[in-house]
């Protein structure tokens, strides 16, 4: 008996993971489903410990970061590199593949092309400071430019990645904008 569903997202992290993907490969051919499927290793590469990111699996630790927007550490993760405001499985992807120090090579799967450009929204879209689902001026006039005027250092509002909470965050907040001019989504 499998699980039975119309799309899926894997992300793997054991020793031999990309092993598994011939079985989501031959699932997919005979379902039609859609699936996205990353593994940390190849079929015969073990997959490491972090070197420096704590008790973590290397490759995982940058995903779960990148989907997440942040590491465990609370520090700011920017994995969109696309720059429309959401993350993708494969922006994760890629970017896990290039944080990862580890002797492993990461692999990805999609199928239809095009499964692994699937967002995933685990929170909200990059820059919605207010947590409304929306990037809009409210976040820039009610939150980031009183937060770089009072001298804080949240990492949350460091949305370039520089270390620093200053006028460049408020310029990457503009291209963040999810309708024109910073318009109201409601």
């Amino acid at each position: 008996m499998g699980i039975e569903s119309r799309d899926s997202i894997y992300a793997m992290e054991q020793c031999y993971s990309g092993g598994m993907l011939d079985d989501i490969i031959a699932t997919v051919a005979l379902t039609g489903m859609s699936a996205c499927a990353m593994s940390a290793a190849r079929f015969d590469e073990v997959s490491w410990a972090a070197d420096t990111e704590g008790n973590y699996d290397e490759y995982v630790f940058h995903w779960t970061s990148a989907v997440y927007g942040q590491d465990p550490n609370a520090q700011t993760v920017n994995a969109d590199s696309d720059m429309d405001g959401f993350i993708s499985m494969s922006e994760a992807h890629e970017y896990a593949q290039l944080m990862d120090s580890a002797n492993e090579t990461p692999q990805i799967f999609a199928s239809p092309i095009g499964a692994c450009d699937t967002n995933l929204v685990v929170n909200t879209p990059i820059g919605d400071l207010d947590g409304n689902g929306c990037v809009d001026l409210s976040d820039l006039t009610g939150i980031l430019l009183p937060a770089i005027g009072s001298g804080l250092t949240d990492p949350q509002f460091d949305l370039n990645g520089d270390g620093d909470v200053n006028i460049a965050d408020a310029r990457r907040l503009v291209t963040l904008f999810s309708n024109p001019r910073g318009a109201s989504c409601h």
